[in-house]
């Protein structure tokens, strides 16, 4: 084979390589942001939950969002969804905020 038309080929095998690794980086990348994890604690005479971002804390709340004072969830499943509808809002580039209107649909059911 002709040197230059093995010249060619090494270009082109490098050049996908390189797409290839900037690629697997971009996808590792993205993946990882839209990562997230719930974990719900006890809090006081309630319940709280973290929202955990590779492996760390990203958001830690011990206590219900919007509502006056130092007042956790009553129940594990009301931290749990109200912590999945912050994991819905983050992933939509949205401000992870709860309104009044949002907590007390989650409370009541």
């Amino acid at each position: 084979m002709p040197r230059r038309i093995r010249m060619t080929i090494k270009r082109a095998v490098r050049g996908l390589l390189i797409l290839f690794i900037i690629l697997f980086t971009f996808s590792a990348c993205r993946s990882r942001q839209n990562s997230f994890d719930i974990h719900t604690f006890r809090s006081g005479q309630g319940w709280g939950y973290d929202i955990m971002a590779g492996g760390k804390v990203y958001i830690h709340q011990p206590y219900m969002p919007v509502i006056q004072g130092e007042v956790p969830f009553s129940s594990e499943k009301a931290a749990e969804k109200t912590g999945q509808l912050m994991i819905k809002k983050l992933k939509h580039h949205r401000v992870p905020s709860v309104t009044r209107e949002e907590l007390e649909r989650i409370i009541k059911n």
